[in-house]
């Protein structure tokens, strides 16, 4: 895995610059898209970028991770955590509610 990459799409990421963040995400090789910390890292970006369905994709693959599990299991929780806000802002309570439970599935110390 170029660790590399991922350091400038973290960078790019603290930034706010989203894009650049995941098209360093991008750059890696194919199999090391797949690898925990490259999905960790393309779910921190989707989250940022409210982009919620590929979170939520990228939060499936990922909760199944044994590499760096904490790690990776939290950020799976922020990422629920700010999909219900939004579900609840956007006046989705009962999804928002559903929401919440993924989170403390995936990181019960979240609360």
């Amino acid at each position: 895995m170029n660790s590399d990459l991922l350091q400038q799409a973290e960078g790019y990421l603290e930034l706010g610059m989203l894009d650049e963040s995941w098209e360093a995400t991008e750059t890696l090789e194919p199999l090391d898209r797949v690898e925990p910390l490259a999905v960790e890292m393309r779910l921190r970006i989707a989250t940022a970028g409210e982009k919620w369905q590929l979170g939520e994709a990228l939060a499936n693959v990922l909760i199944c991770s044994e590499i760096e599990p904490l790690r990776c299991r939290r950020t799976c929780a922020r990422f629920h955590h700010a999909n219900a806000s939004r579900m609840i802002r956007d006046g989705l309570a009962e999804m928002g509610k559903a929401e919440i439970r993924k989170a403390v599935d995936a990181w019960p110390d979240i609360l």
